[in-house]
C-alpha cells in the first residue's frame, strides 16, 4: 500500500497529517472481528429522531475529519420524509453501546474509555447532486454544533488526496462501526471486517440491472460472511500507509449500498471519497 505521504489530503482545513488516522492501540490489523477499544477513533454514529421528536437510535455511521466536520452518506444525512426520521446529533468516542465507560482487561490493569461525546448538529450538507436512484455522489458533511476535543478515543481520519488513485484489486481494505443500516440494528460493540477490493466492471456484471457503478463509486468485497454488515450505512472504508513504521489509516470509501449482507460473490458499493475531497474542503471553508 506504500509510504508515500501523497496518500494524504494535506489541507489545512483537514486534520494535521501528525493528528489524522492515528491510533493508540496495538492490536493487529486483521485480526479478529471485534475492536479493541481505542481502534478507529475517528467513527461516529448518527442519531434520529421521529417526526414529533421522539428518539430513534442510531441507524447509521459517519467518520470525524476535522474537530468540527463528520463525512457519512448522503442518504443518511438527507432521509426520505416516508421513513419518518430526522438526522439529529452525532455521538464521538463511542464502543460499547450498552455501557456508559467502556473497560478491557484485568482488574487493576483495565484500559478504559472517556465518557462519550453526544453533539448536536449545526449544518447538515447532503451533496447537491446525489442520486436516490443511482447512489450516485451518496457523500456528504455535517457540520457539528461546537468543536471537539480530540483524544485517545476521539480522533479525525485521514483523508485521500483530490483524484487520488486506488490500490490495486484484490487489495484488503477495512471496514467498521456497529453493523447499523437505517433499517437493521447490529453489535453492541465496534466491529471490523477485511474486505477485498474488486473492479467496478466485474460489480457491475454482479449486480446485473440492480445497479449502476459511477467513476464515483467502487465496490469491495463479495466474501460470505466479510462486508459492511461490520459496518454501519454512512461509515468508513479505510486503507492504511506506513509512512514512519506506525499505521495511519485513509479513509477511501463511505459505506454506500449493497445486495442483502455479506453474501457471497455480492460485493458492497463504496463512493470514492477522492472523487470529493476538493468538494469536502470547499464546504468547510464556507463555514
Amino acid at each position: 500500500m506504500g509510504p508515500k505521504s501523497v496518500d494524504i489530503f494535506d489541507h489545512n482545513l483537514l486534520a494535521d497529517r501528525k493528528t489524522c488516522g492515528i491510533e493508540r492501540t496495538d492490536s493487529k490489523i486483521f485480526g479478529g472481528t471485534s475492536t479493541d477499544i481505542d481502534e478507529f477513533p475517528w467513527l461516529a454514529l448518527l442519531r434520529y429522531v421521529d417526526t414529533i421528536g421522539n428518539d430513534e437510535g442510531f441507524k447509521c455511521g459517519g467518520s470525524l475529519i476535522n474537530d468540527r466536520y463528520v463525512l457519512s452518506a448522503a442518504h443518511c444525512i438527507s432521509v426520505p420524509a416516508n421513513q419518518g426520521i430526522i438526522l439529529s446529533g452525532v455521538r464521538l468516542g463511542e464502543w460499547r453501546q450498552s455501557t456508559e465507560i467502556d473497560c478491557v482487561g484485568n482488574k487493576g490493569l483495565e484500559k478504559c474509555t472517556e465518557p462519550v461525546v453526544d453533539v448536536g448538529i449545526q449544518r447538515s450538507i447532503p451533496h447537491p447532486r446525489y442520486n436516490t436512484r443511482t447512489r450516485d455522489n451518496d457523500i456528504g458533511l455535517i457540520q457539528l454544533e461546537r468543536s471537539i476535543i480530540f483524544n485517545d478515543f476521539i480522533r479525525p481520519v485521514c483523508l485521500p488526496p483530490p483524484n487520488g488513485i486506488l490500490p490495486d484489486v484484490g487489495t484488503l481494505m477495512v471496514v467498521a462501526g456497529w453493523g447499523r443500516t437505517e433499517t437493521d440494528d447490529n453489535s453492541d460493540v465496534k466491529l471490523k471486517s477485511s474486505v477485498p477490493l474488486v473492479s467496478s466492471s466485474s460489480c457491475a456484471k454482479k449486480f446485473g440491472s440492480r445497479g449502476y457503478i459511477s467513476d464515483n463509486q467502487f465496490c469491495a468485497g463479495g466474501v460470505a460472511g466479510k462486508d459492511s454488515c461490520q459496518g454501519d450505512s454512512g461509515g468508513p472504508l479505510m486503507r492504511y500507509i506506513m509512512p514512519n513504521s506506525d499505521v495511519q489509516w485513509i479513509q477511501e470509501g463511505v459505506i454506500s449500498w449493497g445486495v442483502m449482507c455479506g453474501l457471497e460473490a455480492y460485493p458492497g458499493v463504496y463512493t470514492r471519497v477522492s472523487k470529493y475531497s476538493n468538494w469536502i474542503v470547499d464546504n468547510i471553508s464556507k463555514s
